[in-house]
């Protein structure tokens, strides 16, 4: 609207300079002059508008912290481009996270003794509480809820088991897999949950209301006598 705006500012100068100098003489000094004059005042409206477009925009980027609805668009939304993508990822790597998690409860014994040997303060109940984190978030990662919440939590877990098991245990879990899911998890985080997700749909269920109160976009006002 504000680039328009200068723009059409822009035109009616330089038709006010043409107009001009038709009148005293394009090669004129006079008219010479005034289309210089006119020309300088249509770039400083140009640059003004740029200028006040940029505050603008700066503005709408800061009130996204302090607005809850702007905040909850933020952790929804996907870019379009990557929704295919990401949903594929969110699928394959969420199925990985439950395996995880169902393996700390159905292979408890194991997995204590694992942790035992990566040094860990009660390691039962820490088996325990990585299996419930990597469920609970596992599954959120499947339902496309809250995914870039999930994928950040389970990407400080793939941080953990880069760290505390590789190198105890190295293999190709702790040291080729854990990687693999860290950045997967830090792609999610980035482009959110893509394609068949709750997320998507929650986003859209909460831009109707919004686009029913506003009774949708104004028409500009026609011209008298169109």
């Amino acid at each position: 609207m504000i680039e328009k705006g200068a723009h059409a500012l822009a035109v009616y100068f330089a038709a006010v300079a043409a107009e001009r100098a038709g009148g005293e003489g394009a090669g004129s000094p006079s008219a010479r002059a005034q289309a210089d004059w006119i020309a300088e005042h249509a770039l400083v409206a140009r640059t003004s508008a740029a200028s006040s477009g940029a505050a603008a925009d700066l503005r709408l980027r800061c009130g996204a912290v302090s607005d809850p609805r702007l905040l909850v668009r933020l952790v929804l939304a996907s870019p379009a481009r990557f929704a295919t993508t990401a949903a594929l990822v969110r699928l394959v790597s969420g199925a990985i996270f439950l395996g995880f998690g169902l393996a700390k409860f159905t292979d408890h014994e194991s997995e204590t003794q694992s942790f035992t040997s990566y040094g860990l303060p009660s390691p039962s109940a820490f088996a325990y509480a990585i299996g419930v984190l990597e469920l609970g978030l596992g599954l959120l990662l499947l339902l496309g809820l809250l995914t870039r919440l999930a994928a950040l939590g389970l990407a400080g877990d793939m941080v953990g088991a880069i760290v505390a098991a590789g190198p105890v245990e190295g293999g190709a879990i702790n040291l080729a897999l854990a990687p693999a899911l860290l950045v997967a998890m830090l792609f999610l985080a980035w482009t959110g949950a893509g394609r068949f997700a709750l997320d998507e749909r929650l986003g859209r269920l909460r831009t109707r209301p919004a686009r029913a109160a506003g009774g949708g976009p104004r028409r500009p006002p026609s011209a008298v006598g169109s």
